[in-house]
This record gives structure tokens, C-alpha cells and sequence, in this order.
């Protein structure tokens, strides 16, 4: 946790100055979306050791990837389904059906590897 310290410092600057410019604009914001971003940086680089640039880059990748690992389809939702089905966990493994979300994870297995 003391380690992660600076991480959460610096993530702490970047939510300051956006407050700060948001302020000096006078322009209205959701605290939802500037924590948010602030989550998601805490986040990425405490666990993952990587910049997620949510703050200053609307098309950060990781922020992208993060939030299609959170969005639900109903096709997801039929699989999820699926699973408690006897049997049916062992057919998927066997025909080599990866059902969580396989482009997301070998992004987020990229960065960690």
C-alpha cells in the first residue's frame, strides 16, 4: 500500500488540474465522470504500473478496453446464462469457446506479461 502512495499522489495532480481548468472555464461537469477518471487512473497504475491517460486522452486504450470488459450484451448475458447449465462449461472448453470477452483479456494479459 505505501508503495502505491506515489501512484495515487500523482493520479491526485491530474484530478486537481482538471478541477482547476473545469473551474477556470466555468464550465459544468459530472463528479462522476472526473472520478471516474480518477478511478480508472488510481487503477491502472497501481495494478498495472501503466499511465491510463484518462484525464488528457479522450481515446485512451485502456480506458476503452476497461470499460468493454464492463459493458453487458445480451449475447453475454445468454452465456453467463449458460454456465449454470450441467454440462455445458465442459462442451465450451472442449470446442475452445472463449465466452470472456477474448480481445479485452489479451489486451489486459499484454500489459501484465
Amino acid at each position: 500500500m505505501k508503495g502505491m502512495l506515489k501512484f495515487i499522489e500523482h493520479v491526485a495532480g491530474d484530478l486537481t488540474t482538471e478541477m482547476e481548468m473545469k473551474s477556470q472555464k466555468g464550465e459544468e461537469f459530472e463528479l462522476k465522470d472526473v472520478f471516474g477518471k480518477f478511478s480508472i487512473d488510481a487503477l491502472a497504475s497501481s495494478a498495472f504500473g501503466v499511465n491510463a491517460e484518462s484525464f488528457t486522452n479522450e481515446n485512451s486504450k485502456f480506458v476503452k478496453y476497461a470499460a468493454a470488459v464492463f459493458k453487458q450484451s445480451k449475447l453475454d448475458m445468454v452465456f453467463y446464462l449458460l454456465k449454470f447449465v450441467p454440462g455445458v462449461p465442459q462442451l465450451l472448453s472442449w470446442l475452445q469457446l472463449n465466452t470472456y470477452k477474448p480481445t479485452e483479456t489479451k489486451f489486459f494479459r499484454d500489459i501484465i506479461l
